[in-house]
Order: C-alpha cells, then structure tokens, then sequence
C-alpha cells in the first residue's frame, strides 16, 4: 500500500472512531466564548433536576422529554470542573443508559428516552402567536393550539400540570412570539430562551385509565 493511501486509510478510521458526541462538541465548542468553560457540582439529583442546574448554569436551553412513564428513581452525582456544556452533558447522560441527546440546529439541546420519547414535541405548530405574556398564559395558550389539542385526542392522551403557584412566580419574564410552522419543541425552545429559564420538560406515561401527559415551561 503507497504511503498516500496509507494515510487516506488512516484518516478514514480516525473518522469512524470519533464519536458523535465529540463531532458535535467540538463545532459547538468553536462558537464559544474564551471563558464558556463552568464548574458544576450535582448531587443526588434525578436526570432532570441534573439538566435543569446545566441550563441555568450555561445559561442555555435543554430540553426534557421523558416517555418511560412513572417517577424517576436513579439519582445522579457528579463534580464537574471547567468544562464546555456540552461536555457536562454528556457526562451527565451517559450515567443513566435509559437516555440520549443530541445538539439541535438552534443551538438547543435535547434530553430524551431512548426506547419510548413523547411524539408531541414532533408536532409541527402552523402558526403560534403571543404578545407579552406570562409563562402561564403561555402554558394555558399552547394547550388550546389546534395542531396539539389534535395530538391530544388522537392519542387519547389528557394533559396533567404538575406546576406550583410558585414556579409559576419565578422567572416571570413577559414573552413575546410570533412562530410559523415550528415543532412544538422549537415553540418549547424559543419560551424557554425568552423566559430565561433556559429549561422545559414533556413527560408521558399511562396512569391506567389512559395517556396522561405533563408539558412545563
């Protein structure tokens, strides 16, 4: 084999052995400020509290869509130091192998469960419009859009709200959408980019009477 080939060959297996996680990291970490490097210390939290101090950390949005159904039970610890989001992510994920995620095209990140994921946040929003309002108008608005109460009945599926007066009092940002043919994750995404909580969760089971489902913004 020439020397050239040779080296062909070597850059081949050196491209198939790098992982998707680092390929994304890696374009993800270019676009980074000098100092995107944080510290995060989680201890005994469940995935989405994990994902939630991420967020707030990085101060960008992630994601959480949970179909497995019922509670979670596996807490997660980790000391993480000076390292890019998208690291901390990965270290976080990989200690639970029930999930995955990935880098979206916005910049976002998505958590999700690898065997059963919500299809709601698949859904493709025609059109999604509100002019200064509080997150909880905006939760109570994106119940009624035409394309999700669709999902809802098809799925036989009733929408529980597991959000405290409280949490609804944090962060009280005002919003202001005017979205055209974006999946209901991306209508998530944008909410939780201009509210500043820089998180949201959908999480479905079956509470053996049907398909209940939570969506927080």
């Amino acid at each position: 084999m020439s020397r050239v080939f040779l080296g062909v060959a070597i850059c081949a297996a050196i491209a198939v052995a790098a992982s998707p996680a680092a390929e994304r990291g890696r374009a993800y970490d270019a676009q980074q400020p000098s100092d995107g490097r944080r510290s995060v210390s989680i201890d005994g939290e469940l995935m989405a509290g994990a994902l939630f101090r991420l967020a707030r950390t990085y101060g960008t949005v992630v994601g959480y869509e949970n179909g497995l159904g019922g509670p979670e039970t596996k807490q997660l610890t980790a000391q993480l130091s000076n390292v890019y989001l998208l690291d901390a992510v990965e270290s976080v994920v990989k200690m639970d192998p029930r999930f995955a995620w990935r880098l979206n095209p916005n910049g976002t990140i998505t958590v999700f469960t690898k065997d059963v994921r919500p299809t709601l946040s698949d859904v493709r929003i025609s059109h999604f419009e509100a002019k200064d309002h509080f997150r909880k108008e905006v939760s109570a608005s994106l119940a009624e859009v035409p394309e999700v109460r669709k999902w809802l009945s098809q799925n036989r599926c009733t929408r529980t709200e597991w959000i405290t007066g409280n949490s609804w009092r944090d962060d009280n940002k005002k919003i202001t959408l005017n979205l055209t043919a974006k999946t209901f994750r991306e209508v998530l995404d944008e909410v939780a980019k201009q509210s500043e909580t820089y998180v949201w969760s959908i999480v479905q089971w079956d509470s053996g009477n049907g398909c209940e489902i939570s969506f927080k913004l």
